[in-house]
């Protein structure tokens, strides 16, 4: 005879999940996740981390270690989605995903994989709750910073990005800091030098390497920049985040 509760019929699974105290939250508490992160709300943060602690948020391996990882691979993934709904860019949502996940490789503790679901969570919220600062740009200044965004690793000029948007280079030059307050070298060169912080953060990449993936004239160039824009240097900037993470 099926067994029941409150009057309803517990089909096998739901039986399971009675007697182990492994019940799923509801769609209704995924969809309040859902609303805060794509707002940039940090209350995002705190309620998807009570779920994920919660002693009942599912089972998926009886090891506990590889339980909450398991659950990680599946809050990232759907963390992700959700920000690419709310506008995020899918190259960088998915790029980011990656990494967070190949963090995992570094979490010996369960302590350890659930301060990552925080800071996956804090980047998350805080890139959707970028978005919202955004100013309108014209079609051929978004068009630059759309092409630069998937070029940070190639070589080019500013006559590139006239050719690709049909403009004279000088024009585009006038329209694009007129916009964004930064002439495209120094907006390039910004854009570069914040990809290379989240390398040096998330990857275990050399110094030369990211300063070559990323079309700097040198690894001494590359320090050169990256000391002049944050006031240290790649090494000691992986080094404090190493020792600090936040």
């Amino acid at each position: 005879m099926a067994e029941t509760i409150n009057g309803e019929t517990l089909v096998p699974h739901d039986y399971i999940a009675l007697e182990s105290g492994n019940e799923h939250h509801t769609a209704n508490h995924e969809a309040q996740i859902c609303r805060l992160l794509q707002a940039g709300n940090m209350d995002a943060v705190d309620l998807c981390q009570s779920f994920f602690v919660s002693p009942g948020e599912g089972r998926l391996s009886s090891d506990p270690l590889t339980n909450v990882k398991y659950r990680y691979v599946c809050s990232v993934t759907i963390m992700t989605r959700y920000a690419i709904w709310g506008g995020m860019d899918e190259k960088e949502a998915f790029y980011s995903s990656d990494l967070y996940i190949q963090q995992l490789e570094t979490c010996a503790t369960e302590d350890e994989v659930i301060e990552l679901h925080k800071e996956m969570m804090m980047y998350f919220v805080k890139y959707m709750d970028s978005l919202k600062n955004k100013h309108d740009y014209s079609k051929p200044v978004m068009q630059c910073i759309d092409y630069i965004y998937y070029h940070l690793h190639d070589k080019f000029a500013v006559k590139a990005l006239a050719e690709h948007v049909s403009l004279s280079p000088s024009y585009l030059s006038t329209l694009f800091k007129k916009e964004t307050g930064m002439s495209m070298i120094d907006y390039i060169l910004e854009k570069r030098l914040n990809s290379s912080k989240f390398l040096l953060r998330y990857t275990d990449m050399s110094c030369s390497d990211i300063a070559y993936t990323l079309v700097f004239g040198s690894q001494s160039h590359f320090t050169q920049m990256f000391r002049q824009k944050f006031g240290i240097t790649p090494k000691k900037y992986r080094m404090h985040i190493q020792k600090h993470p936040e």
